[in-house]
C-alpha cells in the first residue's frame, strides 16, 4: 500500500505541473479519511472540482456537506476508498467538455493503473456516460 500511495503522490505533482493554471484539486486526508491518497478497493468518482471551492473542492459542498460526505463514508467502512475526480481542474458547474476530457483522460488513466480499484463508483450520469465510452 505504501507503494501505492507514492506512486499516487508522484501522480499528484504530475497532475499540478500538466494543469499549472487550470487550478486542479484533489480530496484531501482529513478525519481519517484517506481522500485522493486512498488505497483500498473502492474508487468514487465525482465530475469536477467547481471554481470557489476553496479546501472543499467546490462542487457546491458548504463545509458542513463536505464533512457528512467524509463521515458517511467513514461511517460505512469506505475510508480508505481512493477519491477523485474525473476532470481535476476547477470550473462552474456544467457537462464536461471534450476538451476538458480529452486533457484529463490520460491522467485518469494513469490514476485509474495505479488505483487499481475493484469497484468504481460513477457519481452521476456525467461521470459514469465517459467512464463507459472511453
Amino acid at each position: 500500500m505504501a507503494e501505492k500511495r507514492q506512486r499516487l503522490l508522484e501522480l499528484k505533482a504530475e497532475i499540478k505541473r500538466e494543469l499549472e493554471g487550470l487550478d486542479p484539486w484533489f480530496f484531501p486526508c482529513q478525519d481519517g479519511v484517506e481522500g485522493y491518497l486512498g488505497t483500498g478497493p473502492v474508487m468514487i468518482v465525482g465530475q469536477r472540482p467547481a471554481t470557489g471551492g476553496g479546501e472543499h473542492g467546490g462542487r457546491g459542498l458548504s463545509a458542513v456537506a463536505f464533512q457528512a460526505f467524509y463521515d458517511s463514508l467513514k461511517r460505512n467502512g469506505f475510508e480508505g476508498a481512493h477519491l477523485t475526480d474525473l476532470v481535476k481542474e476547477r470550473k462552474t458547474v456544467g457537462k464536461l467538455t471534450s476538451d476538458e476530457l480529452d486533457r484529463n483522460w490520460p491522467l485518469f488513466e494513469k490514476e485509474l493503473a495505479i488505483a487499481k480499484p475493484v469497484v468504481v463508483v460513477a457519481l452521476g450520469h456525467d461521470v459514469l456516460e465517459p467512464l463507459v465510452q472511453r
